[in-house]
């Protein structure tokens, strides 16, 4: 039931993201869809006051809205509190001073964290999900921007104790991370009062900690199956695009790479004039995925963002583009999602480098092996095998 999230640049350099229900089951979409989608909107314009919340949230359908960008990293994007020797992930990271990733998390960020939280909750809201370290983003100058509200409740119509002890969960979160991060920085009021959280969610968990045998079976995982992806770039350094996709896909959890294809540079196909001359590079990858088709897509469209993925236009240059090709046996013919793709057989650069890797691949709907397909198609637009780029990532 996942959204799909794009980060997205206007021409005026505006930079947003956006979450969309569109390509959802239709109950899901007319239904949680559509209210998580007003929901969201209308918390996000409540706090807008408080600078605590991304700006510019606007519906785009009922399916979606926008959010302006939020430059910078979360905080689970290091182990410490000290950004040196690229303990932070780079793919995470937009807009921030270099400066700033060697510095450590100063106390007046969760000072600011918390002023912001308390004029949430006098704003009549609680987040309830800070723990989660994925939510607490750092953006430039060390300003915290929350993330993420679809924990979050109304509180004004709660009687007065259950409202001060969902505050109390939320202020816990940020006591938390300022002891991981800044440790002997809480006062002995704050850490007494993070003890007592603390206390309280062990107790909360003990019936389950009393039914499940530690160390139990883990939870079930998809079938692996094989995926095979198409990779190109025009924008930027294409060959390091090209490899950091490749390796943050094979970093997946649940993802194992089988192969990767040399880099093939070719002419661009069906692009306007005036983007004629800005010539591809491509490659294709075999993937063993343990991950259900939705999470695999998700992924795929997820390490485009990260790498700068701007929809600007159909055709238009990008820095990345990470097309699915095949997963197993799996066949579907969705506005989003087309399996197995429709342009292995029209392509040259994706049939190309997919036959270096398996040429007697069949897939269904597809006449003959990927060398067949290769075999019969045109020898132009021309396709150029780059030696040199054929390291493994």
């Amino acid at each position: 039931m996942n959204a799909r999230v794009y980060r997205v640049e206007e021409a005026d350099g505006g930079a947003y993201v956006e979450k969309d229900f569109s390509g959802c089951p239709w109950i899901v979409r007319q239904t949680l869809g559509r209210f998580l989608v007003w929901r969201e909107c209308w918390i996000l314009r409540r706090l807008g006051a408080t600078g605590l919340v991304p700006g510019g949230v606007r519906r785009l359908s009922p399916f979606a809205l926008r959010e302006a960008f939020v430059a910078g990293f979360a905080l689970r994007d290091s182990d410490t509190g000290v950004y040196a020797s690229n303990v932070f992930d780079p793919s995470k990271v937009f807009g921030v001073p270099a400066e700033m990733l060697r510095e450590p998390v100063p106390a007046a960020f969760f000072d600011a964290l918390e002023k912001g939280v308390r004029a949430v909750h006098a704003a009549g809201f609680v987040h309830l999900d800070l723990h989660n370290s994925r939510n607490v983003m750092v953006s430039p100058g060390w300003r915290p921007v929350l993330i993420d509200w679809q924990s979050a409740l109304p509180t004004r119509w709660m009687p007065g104790p259950l409202r001060r002890a969902l505050e109390r969960i939320d202020l816990a979160g940020i006591y938390k991370f300022r002891d991981k991060f800044r440790p002997g920085d809480l006062s002995p009021e704050q850490r007494r009062f993070l003890h007592r959280r603390r206390m309280i969610r062990r107790f909360l968990w003990v019936p389950r900690i009393h039914f499940v045998p530690k160390g139990g079976a883990p939870a079930p995982r998809a079938p692996a199956v094989e995926a095979g992806v198409s990779l190109g770039s025009n924008l930027g350094d294409r060959a390091e695009n090209l490899l950091r996709a490749v390796r943050m896909l094979a970093e997946t959890p649940g993802v194992r790479l089988l192969a990767r294809s040399s880099l093939y540079e070719t002419e661009p196909v069906d692009v306007p004039p005036e983007f004629a001359g800005l010539n591809y590079l491509n490659a294709a990858a075999v993937f063993e995925v343990s991950l259900p088709l939705a999470a695999w897509s998700d992924r795929c469209h997820a390490v485009e963002a990260a790498l700068g993925r701007v929809r600007t236009g159909y055709h238009h240059p990008r820095t990345i583009d990470v097309d699915l090709l095949w997963f197993g046996d799996a066949v579907r013919d969705e506005p989003h999602l087309h399996l197995p793709h429709p342009q292995i057989a029209s392509r040259r650069f994706v049939c190309e480098p997919l036959a270096e890797l398996r040429p007697d691949l069949r897939l269904p709907g597809l006449p003959g092996s990927v060398a067949d397909l290769l075999a019969a198609l045109p020898p132009r637009p021309g396709v150029r095998r780059i030696e040199e780029a054929q390291t493994s990532p």
